[in-house]
């Protein structure tokens, strides 16, 4: 059985609180023109859910992506999607038809603190390495038993060093093309299975310990 601890958000309300100076943003784009695969190999369903997140406690002056094993993947805590700190802040897959191969991703998102919305104003601490969560579901309520696979990479743009303008420039979280062969500062969770969510034998334990999350949420954002 792969065990999941996806997100973590207990254990970082305390970190997030970083102060700021008002009006600090930080940009999280980025686009991936490779084709994201379920465990059957077939392109995942349009509108297939994507987690960006952060690695909690992980060093970004010393961390290898490439030597990352359980213990450091379980560190990814979800900052947009469902059950993240941000759940305002959504990604997808989406089919552009034309040219471009099926199950793609373009992030345009902003995580704002003075955002009118609550839901899109926590930062992760600075510096976090940040990677993106593949899930072969597009039902937000089914993240927790779904496939899935997640990213990193070891280039500058997928740190997080501080908001724009302010030490930082934003995160840019693209994938080459040609994949991982072609791209060797990008690995994957489970790397034997790149571009491809993985089949995971029983659904998690973890979902159950989500339902509450709002109410951990709400415990400590930006006033």
């Amino acid at each position: 059985m792969i065990h999941r601890n996806k997100f973590l958000i207990a254990a970082t309300i305390g970190l997030c609180s970083t102060a700021l100076s008002s009006g600090a943003s930080l940009s999280i784009s980025g686009n991936n023109f490779n084709t994201l695969m379920d465990s059957a190999d077939n392109p995942l369903a349009a509108g297939s859910i994507l987690q960006v997140g952060y690695f909690l406690g992980i060093d970004t002056e010393t961390a290898d992506p490439g030597a990352f094993g359980k213990t450091q993947w379980d560190t990814f805590t979800a900052l947009t999607g469902p059950f993240s700190l941000n759940t305002s802040l959504t990604a997808v897959t989406e089919n552009l038809g034309g040219p471009f191969p099926p199950a793609i991703y373009r992030l345009d998102m902003t995580i704002d603190d003075e955002s009118a919305d609550a839901n899109a104003k926590t930062f992760p601490p600075f510096a976090s390495l940040i990677g993106i969560r593949v899930f072969d579901t597009t039902d937000p309520s089914a993240i927790g038993s779904a496939d899935y696979n997640t990213a990193t990479s070891r280039q500058d743009s997928w740190t997080a060093t501080g908001p724009d303008g302010v030490g930082g420039t934003g995160v840019v979280l693209g994938m080459a093309g040609g994949g991982t062969a072609t791209n060797p500062d990008l690995f994957w969770e489970f790397n034997s299975s790149p571009f491809q969510t993985v089949a995971i034998p029983e659904p998690s334990s973890s979902l159950s310990l989500l339902l509450g999350v709002g109410l951990l949420l709400g415990a400590r954002r930006r006033k």
